[in-house]
């Protein structure tokens, strides 16, 4: 008997598969695609957290921006109303002289009934109307108590005690104009009799 010999077929592969074969027949190139796969996840996730945090900051820098933006509109606003007033309160501040004046023609025209006269009288009554329309009003003076903050005694006159501290008599008229004080009411202030 003969004996034969066994044959075994060996493939022959590629140097570069054979290199790359990992123990147990899987493919390094599979695990190490793996293990750059569970990196890249990792470092993904970190970027994603990064942005999160990054984007959260960026929303409440806008939110900083859009409160400040809303701040200084209600400021402009306001002081675009003040200046307003101001302009307002010194136009009608020049006016009052010219008022008096009207005021005090008016008085000396009483009791004529002349068209002149009436008409001035009409004239002077729209300009008053129109200036209270603006937000101008007289201060009340006569009988009332002297008031530092509305009231410049001007004069002062011995009284009864009961009327001490009174005004007596409007000299000049005074007015508010939206209850800022435009022009102090110029009076004549009862005083105590020092006897």
């Amino acid at each position: 008997m003969t004996k034969r010999k066994k044959t075994v077929h060996v493939p022959i592969e590629d140097d570069d598969r054979r290199e790359n074969e990992a123990p147990g027949g899987v493919e390094a190139e599979e695990t190490v695609a793996d293990a750059a796969g569970i990196d890249e996840a990792e470092e993904l996730r970190e970027e994603i957290a990064e942005t999160e945090v990054e984007a959260e900051g960026l929303v409440g820098h806008l939110q900083r921006l859009q409160a400040e933006f809303e701040n200084y509109k209600r400021r402009t606003t306001r002081e675009k109303a003040e200046i307003g007033g101001f302009a307002q309160a010194t136009l009608i501040e020049k006016l009052l002289p010219a008022l008096d004046d009207l005021d005090r023609a008016a008085e000396s025209a009483s009791g004529e009934e002349t068209p002149t006269v009436q008409g001035f009288l009409l004239v002077r009554d729209k300009i008053r109307r129109a200036l209270t329309e603006a937000g101008l009003e007289r201060i009340a003076a006569a009988g009332e108590t002297f008031d530092p903050n509305l009231h410049e005694a001007l004069l002062t006159e011995p009284v009864e005690d009961h009327r001490a501290g009174q005004v007596l008599e409007e000299l000049v008229a005074g007015y508010t104009f939206k209850g800022n004080v435009v022009r102090h009411a110029r009076v004549k202030v009862g005083m105590a009799s020092s006897d």
